[in-house]
């Protein structure tokens, strides 16, 4: 479908008020994202984390990896941006309320395409906020082959539908 040129492009509204979430709803979070082997050696770097592990092939061998694995902290950060467009583009202030659990299950090495699904936990209220209500999720992220590589929870403020921005 051709737009007529100078027309705004229609705008496609992402995220989700806290009505919409409900117990047992699963997300199956779109696209997937392969960690590169830069982006790897750069957080590393960038974050000061000093273990050869993340940076050091001779040394991550040595222990037993077939490559350099991705800091596990990076890995988690790119399955938690795959969840933004469904689970917080309507988070209420900071939006983070805390992640109870976080389970880093597999190592993830460069090249690996990681994809995520969250799952609805349960909703409630924020203490007297008329405007937000909290969404418990669990997120898993997979690796390629369909396996578990991490798994956490996320309390999450949501606004509601025509609450204060």
């Amino acid at each position: 479908m051709s737009e007529t040129p100078g027309t705004p492009a229609p705008v496609r509204e992402r995220g989700h008020w806290f009505e919409e979430f409900a117990p047992g709803q699963v997300y199956r979070h779109h696209w997937g994202r392969t960690v590169t082997a830069a982006e790897s050696i750069l957080f590393a770097t960038t974050s000061g984390n000093v273990n050869p592990l993340y940076f050091n092939a001779e040394y991550a061998r040595a222990h037993g990896h077939p490559d350099t694995p991705v800091d596990p902290i990076l890995a988690w950060n790119v399955v938690f941006g795959l969840t933004v467009e469904d689970l917080s583009f309507k988070v209420a202030g900071a939006g983070n309320l805390g992640y109870p659990v976080i389970r880093f299950v597999k190592d993830v090495y460069p090249g690996d395409t990681l994809t995520a699904e969250s799952e609805v936990l349960e909703t409630g209220t924020w203490k007297d906020a008329e405007d937000c209500g909290v969404v418990h999720v669990r997120t898993r992220g997979h690796d390629a082959l369909g396996e578990l590589v991490i798994e956490y929870e996320r309390r999450i403020l949501v606004r509601k539908r025509g609450g204060v921005g």
